[in-house]
């Protein structure tokens, strides 16, 4: 089992849910915002998405704190059609608005060690609390997934790109953070930098 991590922001409130349902995954998202230091870059996120009608369980940011936005059970919209039965997480990150190369979208978000772990002690702690299972998914079955990979799986007009897998294509690691989840899961990790750990080969 996993404790919830340490909450820097208590968003609740802040955002209208619509009801109560169990949750079978877990959808990470980027802001396509800027880091800021201390807790602002929480904060604005998380007042913005609120004001214009949208809502996210969890934002974490580079430095690796977070703000939550309970009841964990809250539908918010923030991945539609599938928002009912997700938990959504906001990544602060302006990684794919970059004019620089897929393989450089990837290094920065490898070079994020914070934010990664602070990413999957929050998974670990929801597949915890929650029937989601630490194993990846395309979109329509429990696990985790991201924006993308439901954009993609009910055929979303315009789509979204955000923390699109870097296994499919794209740049963030997500297959990383759910290693290091499984890891914080069981126990077998406290919070370490990502370059310590021998977790081998990921994609």
């Amino acid at each position: 089992m996993a404790k919830r991590p340490y909450v820097n922001v208590n968003m609740a409130g802040w955002m209208e849910h619509h009801g109560l349902r169990t949750k079978r995954k877990l959808i990470f998202h980027e802001t396509i915002s800027h880091d800021r230091n201390g807790l602002s870059d929480i904060t604005s996120v998380g007042r913005y998405i609120g004001k214009v009608g949208y809502g996210v369980h969890v934002i974490v940011d580079q430095e690796g704190k977070s703000g939550y936005a309970p009841p964990e059970r809250a539908v918010y919209y923030q991945a539609k059609p599938d928002s009912s039965q997700s938990i959504g997480i906001e990544l602060v990150s302006f990684i794919p608005a970059l004019n620089i190369s897929r393989w450089g979208r990837i290094k920065i978000w490898l070079s994020r060690e914070r934010q990664l772990h602070k990413a999957a002690r929050w998974a670990a702690y929801f597949s915890s609390e929650h029937p989601i299972p630490l194993v990846y998914s395309t979109g329509k079955a429990a696990g985790i997934t991201s924006h993308w990979n439901i954009s993609e799986a009910y055929h979303v007009a315009g789509g979204h790109w955000d923390c699109k897998p870097k296994h499919e294509g794209g740049h963030f690691p997500i297959k990383r953070v759910i290693k290091l989840a499984r890891l914080y899961k069981t126990g077998r990790i406290a919070h370490k930098p990502m370059k310590r750990l021998r977790l081998g080969k990921s994609t």
